[in-house]
């Protein structure tokens, strides 16, 4: 449904069918918001671990002088499985 339909449908509401509508929607948005924010700080958190782990490996981090570099980087958690759980 396009916006403009939408918007159509919504004034043949009645005035109280409308209020409960933008409730609704008004609720919707504001846990949309909550979910999108907090995968944003997930994220941020999961490249600070990233940078941190992978900089002792860098030219001149402390762990250069073992032998060992810093290749890539694997993901701390995978897509969602068949069961909609995460792996982590």
């Amino acid at each position: 449904m396009s916006s403009e339909d939408f918007s159509k449908y919504r004034e043949k509401l009645a005035k109280d069918q409308r209020t409960i509508l933008d409730n609704l929607l008004q609720k919707h948005s504001a846990e949309c918001k909550k979910s999108f924010l907090n995968e944003i700080q997930r994220d941020q958190v999961h490249s600070m671990i990233v940078n941190m782990c992978a900089s002792a490996f860098s030219e001149s981090g402390p762990l250069t002088s073992t032998g060992y570099h810093f290749i890539t980087v694997d993901p701390l958690y995978r897509y969602r499985g068949e069961r909609g759980q995460q792996d982590l």
